[in-house]
């Protein structure tokens, strides 16, 4: 009981202003305090922070004017609360999907760069093959070619060589043929009378050229006597070598 009345007086002593612990706000225009001490009023303060909860008793119309115009702009502001939380909502929705937009387009715009430089690096290495495989498919050509190159020069060499060689066996056969004529006396006149032969045709020919089919008049009865003469001495003589002698005559 003596703890209310205490606690009842000290009340009071703070609301009149009286004496106390220091801690009450004095009026000094004769308005009665709140009696609040400074921790009160911070906290109201906190809450409320357009009243000057400390010096309430000293406002000035002109403060009271102030308090108005942030009243009436309070007032305005909960008046258009609904329209206000649905601005306020869609612009953090809005800002909240653009952010989520941009990280997706973000994470896909990585993905893109990944697949990208992976691309680029399969054409550099497909270039690469593709010089690499040129390259070699060029040495591989300039050595086919070679060997062909060397291949026909080989055998225009061998051509070559045959053909000097064939010529060079037959110059001995016939250098050696008509050595063995020459060293036969029945050649050897064999040999003259073909020599004859063949001047003759010629003589035949430029004659026929001249005078011709007929041939030079003046000589003909003497060539015809003497192919007769010489036919069948030749004939005679040789057997088989006659034929050889007609075939020069033209017969």
């Amino acid at each position: 009981m003596a703890n209310l009345v205490k606690a009842g007086v000290s009340a009071i002593q703070r609301f009149v202003g009286g004496s106390g612990n220091g801690s009450t706000v004095s009026n000094d225009n004769g308005i009665r305090a709140f009696g609040l001490d400074f921790d009160q009023i911070g906290i109201l303060r906190a809450y409320y922070p357009a009243i000057d909860w400390e010096n309430l008793p000293n406002l000035t119309p002109d403060d009271l004017a102030l308090l108005r115009d942030k009243v009436n702009q309070f007032q305005w502001f909960i008046d258009n609360l609904s329209d206000i939380e649905d601005l306020m909502t869609t612009y953090i929705k809005n800002q909240v999907t653009f952010n989520e937009f941009k990280g997706r387009l973000v994470k896909e715009g990585f993905r893109g760069a990944e697949k990208i430089e992976k691309t680029v690096l399969d054409l550099f290495l497909s270039f690469q093959g593709y010089t690499r495989n040129r390259k070699k498919l060029a040495r591989e050509s300039d050595n086919a070619i070679a060997l062909m190159d060397a291949d026909l020069e080989s055998a225009f060499e061998i051509s070559d060589a045959s053909l000097e060689a064939s010529l060079k066996v037959a110059a001995i056969r016939k250098a050696k043929k008509l050595q063995e004529l020459k060293e036969r006396p029945e050649q050897t006149e064999l040999l003259e009378e073909i020599s004859l032969q063949e001047r003759q045709l010629k003589q035949s020919i430029k004659d026929r050229i001249k005078y011709g089919s007929a041939g030079n008049p003046k000589a003909a009865v003497t060539t015809s006597a003497r192919a007769g003469t010489t036919t069948t001495s030749t004939n005679s003589r040789w057997g088989g070598l006659g034929g050889l002698v007609d075939f020069f005559r033209g017969k």
